[in-house]
């Protein structure tokens, strides 16, 4: 059983504005990324084509750090709101990786298949994460009521 202030920081948590920008960033991140895959596989017959990636993850690992830092011994269980969370963006990146094949593009066919299941389990999860923050908001605002 959790004590009453870890269990009111966790609620505070679960409708922080915090973390609907976060779900909504990273999933903004998850369908560039989807973009980016099929650009790169499109393109496996095409002459000097180089593969790009889609970088974000260690943008929020950054800001995450960065707040829990400035955070510090205030509070073990408070996030506080940021406008940096506000401005992460996903970034296309074109890899300079080396080029493979007679058509000399740096396209990995079977890469970009992982690339895409593993962004579909990865956008899957934060969509059922969103949708589970939103019933748990709709069960708060209908509590007590008959």
């Amino acid at each position: 059983m959790l004590d009453r202030g870890t269990e009111n920081a966790l609620i505070n948590q679960l409708f922080s504005e915090n973390a609907f920008i976060v779900l909504q960033k990273a999933m903004d991140a998850g369908a560039l990324r989807q973009e980016v895959i099929a650009s790169n596989a499109a393109n496996i017959n095409t002459p000097g084509f180089r593969k790009s990636r889609v970088e974000f993850e260690k943008q929020l690992r950054d800001v995450m750090e960065s707040q829990a830092y400035k955070a510090g011994a205030n509070s073990k269980n408070s996030f506080p709101l940021s406008n940096s969370l506000s401005s992460l963006s996903p970034k296309v990146v074109v890899s300079s990786g080396l080029a493979s094949g007679d058509n000399s593009n740096n396209v990995d066919i079977d890469e970009e298949m992982a690339s895409l299941a593993k962004n579909n389990i990865y956008y899957n999860t934060l969509s059922h994460l969103f949708s589970f923050k939103f019933r748990m908001l709709n069960a708060a605002i209908n509590s007590g009521r008959g």
